[in-house]
């Protein structure tokens, strides 16, 4: 998971899997969720990238297609090999940011509205094929070569 600074380590099975998200907005009106799904059918030992935004009417996650868009892989090349996100990542690997199980109330609220976002069309789809190697994180810049710590 990446956000336009800062990314987060999440490993797991190879298969099909559903990401969310959900980002609660408090107005004087009213408490909103706001959802965001993506569906993934992951291969063994390969990464993948889902950049998170958060915007200022809900949030946003979208699946990095690393073969279509060469100044978006750079730029996700640069947020991984950013000192500072490689040391914010250590520090949330090592508090398990993201491996604590969440409770089965906001599960269910997360995912009760899967079928309704997939009726409408509004699931990104993570393909397959959307996978880089460990080497392909390398950024050459400036004949400095570094080497994100994931």
């Amino acid at each position: 998971m990446l956000t336009y600074q800062n990314f987060i380590r999440f490993e797991c099975e190879p298969g099909v899997h559903k990401f969310w998200i959900i980002r609660a907005g408090v107005s004087e009106i009213t408490f909103t969720y706001y959802k965001q799904f993506v569906d993934a059918d992951l291969l063994a030992g390969k990464i993948y990238l889902i950049e998170v935004r958060a915007q200022m009417e809900g949030i946003r996650m979208e699946p990095v297609n690393p073969l279509s868009d060469e100044q978006e892989l750079y730029r996700v090349k640069k947020v991984l090999n950013r000192k500072a996100s490689i040391n914010a990542n250590k520090i949330m690997v090592k508090r398990k940011y993201g491996v604590n199980k969440i409770h089965k109330s906001w599960a269910d609220k997360g995912m009760n509205k899967y079928e309704a976002f997939k009726e409408k069309d509004k699931i990104e789809y993570l393909d397959p094929n959307w996978y880089l190697e460990p080497e392909d994180l390398i950024l050459n810049e400036d004949n400095k070569r570094r080497k994100a710590d994931i």
